[in-house]
C-alpha cells in the first residue's frame, strides 16, 4: 500500500519520527492492521483501458481510451463501455483501490494488489467517443481533460449523445434534462488529465418527447 505520509517533505512524517526517537527501537511483529472492511477491498478498479488510437500513452494518463480515470463507479457490478480502435482492443487494467474519495485529493488512495476477473462483450456496429458506465440505476460518461471544465464538457456532451442515440431524446431536450437533473462529480484532479463523471438516473430515460 502506498502511503503519502511516509516520506512527506513538509512537517512530521514517519521517517523523521523514527530518526528523532530516543532509546532502543524494537521491531513490532505481533500486530495486524485492518484499515477497511472486507467488502471495501474489491471496491474499485481505477485503471481500465484499451490501446489508444495512434500513439503510446503512459498508463498514468486517462483519456478517451479509459486509462487511469480513478472513477469510483468503475467497480464490480457495473458495465464499462470503451471505444475500440485496434485489433483485439489490447485491454489492460490495474491500480485497484480499497478506498478513494472523489478527486483523490493527495494523489494516492488505499492502493492494493488485486486479481480482477472481467467479462468481455463486443458490440459490433456501435461507436462511442469516450468511456461509458452503466449501473443498476444510472448511466454515466467520463470525460478526461485539462482544464477541468473541458472534462465536464466532454462528459456531458457524451451523455447527451447517449440519450439521443439510445433513448430517443432530442438533443435540446437532453441538454435541458441534464441541466435540471444531471449529476457530475470529480473522479481525479491529480493526474496528467482530470476525469469528471456526468450521470443521469435511469428513471428519466423513458421520458423523452418521442415517448410521450
Amino acid at each position: 500500500m502506498r502511503t503519502s505520509w511516509l516520506f512527506g517533505r513538509h512537517g512530521s512524517n514517519f521517517v523523521k519520527t523514527i530518526l528523532r526517537a530516543s532509546g532502543e527501537l524494537r521491531v513490532v511483529d505481533d500486530q495486524r492492521g485492518c484499515p477497511t472492511s472486507a467488502a471495501d477491498l474489491a471496491a474499485v478498479v481505477r485503471t481500465l483501458a484499451v490501446a489508444p488510437d495512434l500513439e503510446a500513452i503512459t498508463a498514468l494518463s486517462p483519456g478517451p481510451f479509459g486509462g487511469n480515470m480513478d472513477v469510483p463507479d468503475v467497480c464490480p457490478g457495473n458495465t464499462i463501455y470503451l471505444p475500440v480502435w485496434n485489433q483485439g482492443a489490447l485491454f489492460y487494467t490495474g491500480d485497484t483501490h480499497a478506498r478513494q474519495g472523489q478527486g483523490e485529493l493527495c494523489g494516492v488512495a488505499l492502493e492494493i494488489t488485486s486479481k480482477v476477473t472481467v467479462v468481455f462483450s463486443v458490440l459490433k456496429g456501435r461507436q462511442i467517443s469516450w468511456p461509458r458506465i452503466e449501473s443498476g440505476d444510472r448511466i454515466m460518461t467520463v470525460g478526461s481533460a485539462r482544464p477541468m471544465e473541458d472534462a465536464a464538457r466532454i462528459a456531458y456532451a457524451e451523455l447527451v449523445g447517449w440519450l439521443v442515440g439510445d433513448y430517443g431524446w432530442h438533443p435540446a431536450d437532453a441538454y435541458q434534462l441534464l441541466t435540471q437533473a444531471g449529476g457530475l462529480y470529480v473522479g481525479n484532479m491529480v493526474d496528467t488529465t482530470y476525469s469528471l463523471v456526468a450521470s443521469i438516473e435511469k428513471a428519466y430515460l423513458g421520458r423523452s418527447r418521442a415517448n410521450t
